[in-house]
């Protein structure tokens, strides 16, 4: 998953600090990053990769020794995804922060997570999922720092799943046992089967381009898949068992 993160970083140094009464009560200036000490701060990414969170080229520095920085940066991270649900699913995915020189300069990491839970109406996503819910905690890894941990909760949109895939399924699984109402004077139960099976394979190759693909979490819309397929099996078996019969005993 991939956004955009409006992030402001504030920190005090006080060997900054200047009394603005002797400068013309100039409050604020502008000053190169690369002049001053800036901290590192990481993105967590994945269970186990962070990303060094570059701040701007040029910081805000207040006559208290407040340094500021306000920077927009997409951020890229890993979703852990469960497939079970699809594609009525819903996943959470996590992205945090951490500064790796806590204990050099005595200095703690804080965030902005005085709400935890943060009005879903404020976010938007195009596309195949909405926004749910969005969250920020504080964690404390094995060292005992501690680092911001947000985690985004997105729900699939489907809608389109349900009208390609889910309907037609059922749609199949009703209509074949329906092979049985003809009556078998009239020749037709198995081109009515053959046909039935000819559109079930032209779906099939058309559902292998939007299910998705895990060994690991199988969803469970595939074992309607299945079921219509044996389903299909049966009722060849049975319908050639009663063709058999009554041209034997017409």
């Amino acid at each position: 998953m991939t956004i955009i993160a409006h992030v402001q970083t504030e920190w005090n140094q006080t060997d900054l600090s200047w009394n603005k009464t002797d400068y013309d009560n100039m409050d604020a200036v502008l000053l190169e990053s690369s002049a001053i000490w800036t901290p590192a701060i990481f993105v967590i990414i994945g269970s186990k990769e962070s990303l060094s969170f570059q701040l701007n080229d040029k910081l805000i520095v207040t006559s208290n020794g407040n340094v500021k920085s306000m920077i927009q940066r997409y951020i890229t991270f890993q979703c852990q995804i469960d497939f079970h649900k699809y594609p009525f699913d819903t996943q959470t995915c996590s992205f945090g922060f951490y500064k790796q020189d806590l204990y050099i300069f005595g200095s703690t990491l804080k965030a902005n997570c005085e709400v935890n839970h943060v009005p879903a109406n404020d976010y938007s996503i195009q596309g195949e999922w909405q926004l749910t819910d969005l969250y920020c905690h504080m964690r404390r890894d094995v060292n005992n720092a501690t680092y911001y941990l947000y985690q985004v909760v997105v729900k699939r949109r489907s809608v389109y799943y349900v009208i390609t895939v889910v309907f037609p399924m059922v749609l199949t699984s009703v209509m074949i046992p329906l092979v049985f109402l003809i009556p078998t004077k009239t020749g037709e139960k198995i081109s009515y089967l053959v046909t039935m099976f000819t559109s079930t394979a032209i779906f099939l190759s058309y559902i292998s381009t939007v299910m998705p693909r895990s060994l690991t979490n199988l969803p469970y819309l595939s074992l309607l898949l299945v079921e219509v397929l044996c389903e299909g099996l049966c009722a060849v078996l049975a319908t050639l068992w009663v063709v058999n019969k009554y041209n034997l005993h017409p």
